[in-house]
């Protein structure tokens, strides 16, 4: 339903805040998306095992896993004529979700669309996404397992 307006699309997280203007970052062109910040690559990432196996479980959806970065989603930004990449993420999450509740899911699926199709660029020098600091990070850890 994403591909019925004809405007780029832009995803903030409740815990997100922008502390200086970026709105001129947001022209993006069909070439590139926007996530909140890069997190590195999948296989240098500390506590990588759920992402590791999902990937491997599900081969289809992860193509060329080799160098896959992860961004934060707690900002998601995407040109108007790229919204399928997102209607994709989320249909893959509807699949895999049951058999992986996994709190990352969705950032992970979300970073491998826009990485593999567009050139992400990161939004840390305006936006400060702070969900970690947050007092339930230890009920949030339980949903990671």
């Amino acid at each position: 339903t994403l591909n019925l307006y004809k405007r780029n699309v832009l995803y903030l997280d409740a815990d997100t805040y922008a502390y200086q203007d970026f709105s001129q970052e947001l022209l993006i062109s069909s070439q590139e998306s926007g996530m909140c910040a890069e997190e590195g690559f999948i296989t240098h990432k500390k506590n990588n095992e759920n992402d590791l196996k999902i990937i491997k479980s599900f081969p289809q959806y992860f193509s060329n896993s080799s160098h896959l970065k992860m961004y934060n989603a707690g900002l998601i930004l995407v040109h108007h004529a790229n919204t399928s990449l997102i209607e994709k993420a989320l249909s893959q999450l509807d699949e895999i979700f049951p058999q992986h509740k996994y709190y990352f899911l969705e950032q992970l699926l979300v970073s491998y669309q826009l990485s593999q199709n567009t050139k992400v660029k990161t939004f840390e020098g305006s936006i400060r996404h702070y969900w970690y600091f947050k007092e339930f990070t230890a009920v949030v850890k339980k949903y990671n397992k």
